[in-house]
C-alpha cells in the first residue's frame, strides 16, 4: 500500500507533497510498525530471560 502511494505520488507537482489521507495512512502504518517492533522486542527479551534462568550457570 505504501509502495502504491509512493508510485502514484510521482504525478504531483512538487516532490514530497502528500495528500492529507496519505499522511494519515503513513502515520498509522508507522504506528503499527512501532507497536510490532516493541512487541517483538519484549517477546525476544522474555525468551532470553527464560533461557538465562534455565541455563545461566552454563552460559556464564
Amino acid at each position: 500500500m505504501v509502495r502504491k502511494m509512493l508510485d502514484e505520488h510521482q504525478d504531483v507537482a512538487q516532490p514530497g507533497d502528500f495528500e492529507l489521507d496519505d499522511i494519515v495512512l503513513l502515520r498509522e502504518a508507522n504506528g503499527f510498525a512501532q507497536q510490532w517492533v516493541g512487541s517483538m522486542t519484549r517477546e525476544i527479551l522474555a525468551e532470553e530471560r527464560v533461557l538465562r534462568n534455565k541455563w545461566g550457570d552454563l552460559l556464564n
